[in-house]
């Protein structure tokens, strides 16, 4: 319980910052349970995922694994669930993580859906790693890479990308900022 202290004292100042300007994080990040499109958020640490989640809209649910094995898992569940229909629209995919890293991860998932070519999922890769060599995250089944952070900008051109053309100006217009190894969200 200890462990989760920092998130709730994350989320508690994040609550008191959106209501000051008459929001609440409950309107801004949580799924529509209308919505049929999913985005799997993909990456061993809460907060990041917590990032990108935030600045996603309310067009999509959002699914979260903490790891690769987990990401395989759900996509592979997602499509049998909704029989051979994949509702997982995108994903997002961290690099380095405990029990399957993301490229392991990007393979398993490409060989599963690779008989059924009506379903291709755009997996965008998201690392800490500074320098990107982008033919190396293409040619290992990757649609673009980013360095983290991944900015609102980013998110919005990538939406615009691979979804319906609208979806990247619907997009929350949070910023967050890191100070101190502390995650600061603020609306812009």
């Amino acid at each position: 319980a200890s462990h989760l202290r920092p998130i709730k004292k994350l989320k508690s100042g994040l609550d008191e910052t959106l209501s000051s300007v008459g929001h609440s994080t409950d309107e801004i990040y949580q799924p529509s349970r209308e919505k049929r499109d999913y985005i799997l958020i993909v990456d061993d640490n809460v907060i990041n995922r917590f990032g990108i989640k935030i600045m996603l809209n309310k067009d999509f649910q959002i699914l979260e694994a903490e790891n690769g094995l987990r990401a395989v898992d759900i996509v592979k569940e997602m499509f049998s669930k909704c029989e051979g229909e994949n509702p997982i629209r995108l994903i997002f995919m961290d690099i380095n993580m405990p029990e399957m890293d993301g490229f392991e991860a990007t393979k398993n998932i490409r060989d599963f859906l690779k008989d059924n070519e009506a379903v291709q999922i755009p997996i965008i890769a998201v690392t800490a790693n500074g320098a990107i060599d982008g033919s190396k995250f293409i040619s290992e089944g990757f649609n673009e890479a980013y360095a983290k952070p991944i900015h609102r900008k980013t998110i919005r051109g990538i939406l615009s990308k691979y979804l319906k053309k609208n979806a990247g100006q619907q997009i929350s217009t949070f910023a967050f900022l890191q100070v101190n190894n502390n995650v600061l969200f603020t609306p812009k």
